[in-house]
């Protein structure tokens, strides 16, 4: 695996598209699995309630609370502690501190919101949203700045990468839940630095898919039995439309071998074409061994670039402690 070589087709604040050359499928399914489970994130981990009168458990609550994704200060992440690991100036174990927990508060109840919706001139309904933009930070940084924010958009583009902007009028943020008259929600909860493995929570990634590079070929002289309608019916077999057919000199083409998603349904449709079992089938499909694509989408939580850069970052100490303990293992 010498000479390996990324070359990026899309790249958006939540969504980014590359190749990876020359890399096997172990490393590549390996840089996978950590973009997914390995890169840490922040989360609501524990959520202490002081009130709930509205119609939803604390429990499920709780669980609404955890997956909703925080975007943290800049390079908060790598400064901050995991709490297990996390130590007091004596040297014992945390119970909870700015290096390793950021505080959360929220409370609100029907009248008080309906009262400043009436203030406001806004229409009163039966029940009033409860968002993440009613979720406060009271860990601030030594510029008296939230440590984390809750995400308040249905994509991070909608925000600047400034902590500070990502309040925005126009947005009325994610929803927790909804509470009607005489319903009060109050409550303080405590995110922590966490990973994958863990639990799926501290996820950044919506998705994280990885293909082989498809090595489509065509035949020419097989095709030359084959008349017209035959050829268009092999263009026409393939859902993401991977060939195309030249009227004027009647021939098949690849238009993008990188579309093929290995449904086979060209190989099947020749299979079914031609008039005995030993004809060849003018096409033919194979995965490349050193050549993969990914497409990685995030939460809102992090860049799928700094996503990207962060598995590639644990993948290189991954290999480094490898070395390390063979070379120990054998006295080298």
């Amino acid at each position: 695996m010498e000479n390996i070589r990324i070359e990026i087709s899309e790249n958006r604040e939540d969504r980014i598209v590359f190749e990876v050359f020359n890399i096997d499928v172990a490393m590549a399914n390996s840089l996978r699995r950590i973009m997914i489970a390995e890169i840490p994130t922040l989360t609501i981990d524990h959520v202490l309630f002081e009130e709930n009168s509205t119609c939803m458990q604390d429990e499920y609550i709780a669980h609404r609370l955890g997956l909703l994704p925080l975007i943290p200060n800049i390079d908060l992440i790598r400064d901050f502690n995991f709490s297990h690991e996390c130590k007091d100036d004596e040297g014992l174990e945390c119970i909870g501190c700015p290096k390793c927990v950021i505080e959360f508060t929220l409370d609100c109840d029907y009248e008080s919101m309906a009262e400043a919706r009436r203030a406001n001139d806004d229409p009163e309904g039966l029940h009033i949203e409860i968002t993440s933009k009613h979720l406060v930070c009271e860990t601030l940084d030594f510029n008296g700045h939230p440590k984390a924010q809750p995400v308040h958009f249905s994509s991070i583009e909608e925000a600047s990468s400034s902590i500070r902007d990502l309040v925005h009028e126009d947005n009325n943020g994610v929803i927790i839940m909804k509470i009607a008259a005489g319903q009060r929600l109050k409550f303080r909860a405590t995110a922590k630095k966490g990973i994958g493995k863990e639990h799926a929570k501290w996820i950044p990634t919506c998705t994280v898919s990885m293909k082989h590079d498809p090595i489509v070929k065509i035949d020419p002289d097989a095709l030359v039995h084959y008349d017209s309608k035959q050829k268009k019916g092999l263009v026409e077999s393939c859902p993401t439309k991977v060939f195309s057919y030249d009227e004027d000199n009647d021939r098949v083409e690849i238009r993008d071998a990188g579309d093929c998603m290995f449904c086979k349904e060209c190989i099947y449709y020749m299979e079914d074409q031609r008039s005995v079992p030993e004809d060849k089938l003018g096409v033919s499909i194979e995965h490349s061994e050193d050549h993969f694509h990914f497409t990685v989408e995030t939460t809102g939580v992090m860049r799928a670039e700094d996503v990207v850069r962060e598995g590639l970052r644990k993948l290189k100490d991954k290999i480094q402690f490898f070395k390390i303990e063979a070379n120990r293992s054998i006295g080298l």
